[in-house]
């Protein structure tokens, strides 16, 4: 996302900046539009009027409903507040500035999160799947620990959630947004500073069900530095199709930024990017994935049942 505070809000983001870049190191770049998943929308989501800290929908919506066959759903959740954003001079002494930690308030927020959604989803997550950025692991590990204490207290269930690390979810790489070349964090660096991952990272290279994965990242490089808004849109598309395609088995939560929500409801929903004003942050966009098996034998899906929370403000919603 532009992971700069809006006007409207601190603690949201403004997404679809018309003026994006379009053009690296002063070279234009021929637009590279991704291929579309058939969409079907059939319900919009609607929320409880209680859930004002973290407005998740109904149980009744699609967003929860249980399905059967072969079907899974796909969550895809910005991270909760950084501290950049209401700390300035953390980003003047950072070394890493870009990759800003999340606050106290944001860790409460992404638990608290965790703890709704486990008490209202009849469907369990099977696996989390995150943004290398630090802000966005913080907020896995905060939200993995409210879900999985509501699942154990609650649902009488253990779960033990793992997660992948996915380059294809990273910040969009403008020079705005990362002003320099970003480095990503060793695994035992991010233990270091999400403690509550050290058992959870596994690669995602493999769909194994034994549990032997080994590694931190999936086997995807880095983005290329800089990127224009363009290219990294069409990076998000591929990431939702590349990582359904390869867990194409399970009940799949993203956690990401901004923009990478704003994407996920633009193909979902098919919203125009522009018209959505803003993310907050913890907001979630759903959709679920029928699989279906074509004359030719291949395997293919599309999204339907797709919608989002009240944190995504779309403007001709308003």
């Amino acid at each position: 996302s532009s992971e700069q505070s809006s006007s409207m809000s601190q603690r949201s983001s403004r997404v679809g900046d018309p003026q994006a870049d379009k053009s690296i190191n002063g070279q234009e770049t021929a637009a590279y539009v991704a291929p579309l998943p058939v969409v079907d929308i059939e319900a919009s989501v609607t929320l409880q009027e209680e859930m004002k800290h973290s407005p998740l929908p109904a149980p009744d919506t699609p967003m929860y409903r249980k399905v059967t066959g072969n079907s899974k759903y796909m969550w895809v959740m910005r991270h909760a507040e950084k501290l950049s954003d209401v700390d300035e001079a953390w980003s003047e002494k950072a070394e890493r500035s870009y990759d800003s930690p999340i606050t106290e308030s944001g860790r409460d927020e992404a638990y608290h999160c965790g703890c709704e959604f486990a008490s209202s989803s009849e469907v369990e997550i099977d696996l989390i799947v995150c943004s290398p950025f630090l802000r966005c692991l913080q907020t896995a590990e905060a939200f993995i620990c409210g879900y999985e204490d509501v699942m154990r207290t609650t649902k009488k269930r253990i779960v033990n959630l793992r997660l992948v690390i996915e380059f294809g979810l990273c910040e969009v790489l403008t020079e705005r947004n990362v002003p320099k070349k970003p480095t990503y964090l060793r695994k035992d660096e991010i233990v270091g500073l999400a403690p509550g991952l050290a058992d959870r990272i596994i690669d995602g290279s493999s769909t194994s069900s034994n549990g032997g994965y080994v590694g931190t990242y999936s086997e995807h490089r880095p983005p290329q530095w800089p990127e224009t808004m363009t290219r990294a849109m069409a990076r998000y598309t591929e990431t939702f199709m590349r990582v359904s395609d390869r867990f194409k088995d399970l009940n799949i939560f993203l956690v990401a930024h901004g923009d990478t929500v704003a994407q996920f409801v633009c193909i979902t929903e098919n919203v125009s990017k522009e018209l959505i004003y803003q993310v907050a942050y913890c907001s979630i966009a759903h959709a679920r994935r029928d699989w279906e098996r074509s004359m030719s034998n291949n395997e293919h899906f599309s999204f339907v049942d797709a919608g989002h929370d009240s944190r995504v403000l779309i403007l001709d919603s308003l």
